[in-house]
């Protein structure tokens, strides 16, 4: 019997919630499957389920409203808030918090609140982000109140401006900093600030497969958070990076608390350009958020001497990207394995090994003889020909406001000159950060993950070369259309 939700389908945040787990997992996999066929890159064989597919999430952020029901979520692309009595997907214990801020809905800090955050493992913390003014006895008042009802649970306030849940710095009122996760043994303190996986239940089992991988060599755990990952897995000493403050002070006091030899780094940025651990031998996780990882931090990692690469990816496109620019490199998937990990979502966690292999033939950036190559121009792009007479445009197709084309030259032509013309006929290579249009640039970075030029040669005189598979992806056309003559 299936379970019901009393917010469905008003509430979308579990687009899957009617779906038995068997239909779930074959339109998962279906979906990754033709992801994966774009790229002609090897998919996942099957969906490992969570053996737990309700109360499995241990956090929970919620907007705060004034009306019948003080907490909610918006709907999915718009400001059009939900109210939420209570979520079957949130555990009992970050439910049973939710409850008592449920009852404090009318209490002057929570009108002055724009988002409650709630995290819970072995202990649990109540963050409340403001949106105005709040003064210190109205504080005092609330944290008596909350406390008279929960008198375990840690509490915070966030003064920050931004429209993030937890932006700017965090207030102790009362309690731990941070919130105390074991997983397979180990214990680690998490801040309200700090990313760790919503469901702890999977994390163990996607580090049970992970750690098949691994022996005692050294680990390089790149965007390590509080260390869940390098600190769980790594036998040999651990290095790793965040550029959280905040993630890394609690890595670092993780490694200590565990017994762990470990050096954690903060870095400026995702680039990590001043970061140089010893990746000779170690074996290297890349765990990046949705947008996937730097391609200049990648091509680092890919020409290193590392021993092997594992990636932990909860965005399949910018997880296939990634895969297909290590291929370049001659690295090539060796395992595959997909994770539900949000039941009831479209979320999928992947879990991919690396192993060197044969590498990856691309088209050049400079053509020596009459070449074709394909972009993704901005706006609707006319049949013609470019300046100079000796560059045609066919229009492919349009697509989310720009064009997919081919271009033909008669002359050998590079990437610049082709960039240059396209901006100077007002239709700028999607993703060209030297010559395209940062607005243009900036919605398809956002939308589509797309941070490289989106031009490519695929025949240069006689010789031929595939179209890549990101391009592919990007536009949802087969290679084989974008090919043909």
């Amino acid at each position: 019997m299936q379970p019901t939700c009393r917010h469905r389908p008003d509430c979308d945040g579990c687009p899957r919630f009617e779906q038995t787990p068997e239909k779930r997992a074959a339109e998962l996999l279906a979906g990754l499957h033709r992801l994966a066929g774009l790229f002609e890159l090897k998919p996942p064989s099957s969906i490992i389920h969570s053996e737990i597919d309700l109360g499995y999430r241990n956090r929970a952020r919620m907007v705060v409203r004034n009306g019948r029901y003080p907490l909610g979520f918006f709907r999915a692309k718009s400001r059009e808030f939900i109210g939420i009595q209570a979520c079957v997907v949130h555990t009992d214990a970050v439910e049973e918090v939710l409850g008592t801020v449920r009852l404090l809905g009318k209490h002057e800090v929570m009108q002055a609140a724009k988002f409650v955050d709630v995290r819970a493992g072995e202990n649990a913390i109540l963050t409340v982000s403001l949106k105005g003014e709040v003064t210190d006895e109205a504080i005092q008042d609330f944290k008596a109140q909350f406390l008279s009802m929960q008198p375990d649970i840690g509490l915070q306030l966030n003064r920050g401006k931004g429209h993030g849940v937890l932006a700017g710095q965090q207030e102790v009122i009362s309690g731990p900093e941070t919130v105390r996760f074991v997983v397979r043994g180990l214990s680690f303190e998490v801040p309200p600030n700090a990313f760790f996986q919503l469901n702890t239940s999977m994390l163990e089992t996607m580090q049970d497969r992970m750690a098949q991988w691994i022996e005692d060599e050294d680990i390089i755990d790149t965007y390590c958070g509080v260390g869940v990952h390098g600190l769980g897995l790594g036998k040999g000493h651990v290095y790793g990076m965040d550029n959280v403050e905040d993630a890394v002070k609690w890595a670092r006091a993780n490694a200590a608390a565990n017994k762990r030899e470990a050096t954690f780094e903060v870095v400026e940025d995702a680039t990590a350009e001043s970061w140089t651990p010893p990746f000779a031998d170690a074996t290297v996780i890349l765990n990046p958020t949705r947008a996937g990882v730097v391609e200049g931090f990648l091509d680092r990692v890919a020409t290193s001497e590392c021993k092997q690469i594992l990636y932990v990816s909860c965005n399949p496109i910018s997880f296939f990207r990634d895969a297909e620019r290590l291929a370049r490199h001659g690295w090539q998937i060796a395992e595959t394995h997909a994770y539900e990990m949000m039941p009831r979502t479209d979320q999928v966690e992947l879990v991919v090994r690396f192993a060197r292999g044969k590498r990856l033939a691309v088209g050049p950036k400079a053509a020596e003889h009459a070449s074709i190559w394909i972009a993704l121009a901005d706006g609707v792009v006319p049949h013609g020909e470019l300046p100079g007479g000796v560059v045609k445009v066919r229009r492919i197709r349009n697509y989310e406001g720009a064009s997919v084309i081919r271009i033909t030259s008669v002359e050998p032509i590079d990437a610049d000159t082709l960039a240059k013309s396209l901006r100077a006929w007002k239709h700028p290579l999607v993703g060209d950060s030297q010559f395209g249009s940062r607005q243009v640039n900036s919605k398809w970075l956002r939308e589509a993950y797309v941070d490289v030029p989106m031009l490519a040669c695929i025949r240069d005189g006689r010789t031929t070369f595939k179209a890549p598979g990101f391009f592919c992806a990007t536009v949802q056309l087969p290679a084989r259309t974008l090919e043909r003559d």
